[in-house]
């Protein structure tokens, strides 16, 4: 009898194909898990809770866009985003929730990438009315640095301190954050916290990615301003109290270690006629917490803003696009606790690029913001216990995640077996 080996290596040959065409299609499916995961939120906190806010913050896998849906569908986008035109994509999240109803109840759903979250735990109520008046902010603030000690820009900060709903804050451009103690509510959102000013201790974590995070500990004598902190590390600064500050290798701004009296509204940067290099420059001042002002920027092309005064009594904003070499002028209007209109007006100048010295002239900035790392600090890294700073929750996505097909895998080998056994039979 003749044998017929054309048909059967055929045979084999398609059946090697399509199992790799199998394995490629399975793969294909596992995409959405992988990408799930890495948008999943992770740590959910609820912090600064007042009688008009509360702040959620969480951190992703990958760098990811994030805002909240509240009760009455209104959203809230990443703090880091206010007033821009296009939402970013972060590791770190840190929302604040604003422009609510005192002593009442809320829950909300987390948007991580395109997938909503929702979890039993994401619910808080607002502190009721308080009649008597909000005490000064006495702020708590400081920088964090990466490894290699320069600032580090967008870090989570929870700070702890005995009797008070948890505090966060998240890092500026320059790595700066500040946190308002004397603002801070009682864990039964009773009344604000009473404190000693000069010995309580104060616990702060920092998170800047999944598995990088720092640590210290300090008091309220120490703390304004903390000293640098390095991520990555852990610090007690509790019995130590910071050196004057001595020039730093990299020009940055001088902070007096005391912070100014506060005024009820007032504009930090820029001053009064300063000269400016950046063309996008942040705006910053103080008021009284939880107020609305007016911002009218007149350059060749006139802005305005509402901006709502955070918890902490500092205000920031940033114009939407780059501003034109030349003059310019920022007018805040507010409303006084005498129910009358006011007005502060800045002038300053927007240097053109060709201008700009090579030695950035230093500029001082509001002491919640900005303040001099001190490098003269040598600090051993000491080990410390690990705080829980807030109820820490993992989302659970509303919607069903894709886990994979085995439909595909099934055809493909049915169909795989009955060209062997045909080609065999041939």
């Amino acid at each position: 009898m003749k044998t017929k080996t054309i048909p059967t290596i055929l045979g084999l040959l398609v059946t090697v194909v399509t199992t790799i065409l199998g394995g490629y299609l399975i793969e294909k499916t596992k995409g959405p898990i992988n990408v799930s995961a890495q948008e999943k939120p992770l740590s959910v906190k609820i912090t600064n809770i007042t009688n008009r806010s509360f702040v959620v913050s969480w951190y992703t896998q990958s760098p990811t866009l994030g805002y909240i849906k509240i009760d009455n569908n209104k959203l809230f986008w990443d703090q880091r985003d206010q007033g821009g035109s296009q939402p970013d994509n972060y590791f770190t999240h840190h929302i604040i929730v604003n422009d609510l109803q005192p002593k009442t109840q809320y829950s909300f759903t987390i948007f991580s990438g395109d997938k909503p979250y929702q979890d039993n735990s994401f619910k808080t109520q607002t502190a009721p009315l308080n009649s008597n008046p909000s005490p000064e902010a006495d702020l708590a603030f400081g920088i964090i640095l990466d490894q290699q000690k320069n600032p580090l820009p967008g870090v989570l900060v929870f700070l702890s301190i005995a009797n008070a709903t948890p505090l966060s804050s998240i890092t500026n451009k320059s790595g700066n954050w500040s946190i308002s103690l004397g603002t801070a509510y009682k864990k039964d959102l009773s009344g604000f916290i009473t404190y000693d000013k000069n010995n309580q201790i104060i616990e702060i974590t920092a998170v800047s990615t999944p598995n990088l995070s720092a640590t210290a500990i300090t008091n309220t004598g120490n703390d304004h301003p903390v000293p640098p902190i390095t991520i990555g590390q852990s610090f007690d600064f509790s019995t130590k109290l910071s050196p004057s500050p001595k020039p730093s290798l990299h020009p940055s701004p001088t902070l007096s270690p005391t912070l100014p009296a506060l005024q009820p509204v007032s504009i930090s940067t820029p001053r009064e006629g300063e000269n400016l290099t950046d063309t996008k420059p942040e705006f910053r001042g103080l008021g009284p917490a939880q107020e609305k002002i007016h911002l009218k920027l007149k350059s060749p092309t006139t802005y305005a803003a509402e901006v709502m005064i955070e918890p902490d009594g500092t205000w920031s904003w940033t114009p939407p696009q780059n501003l034109e070499p030349g003059k310019h002028t920022l007018t805040l209007e507010y409303t006084d606790k005498n129910n009358q209109r006011q007005s502060l007006l800045h002038h300053f100048t927007v240097q053109a690029a060709e201008t700009i010295s090579p030695t950035p002239t230093p500029i001082t900035p509001l002491p919640t913001r900005a303040l001099t790392p001190t490098p003269t600090i040598t600090l051993a890294p000491t080990s410390l216990p690990t705080t829980p700073f807030a109820q820490e929750t993992t989302a659970t996505p509303t919607a069903q995640i894709v886990t994979g097909n085995l439909t595909p895998l099934l055809l493909l080998a049915i169909f795989s077996i009955s060209l062997i056994t045909i080609a065999f039979i041939i």
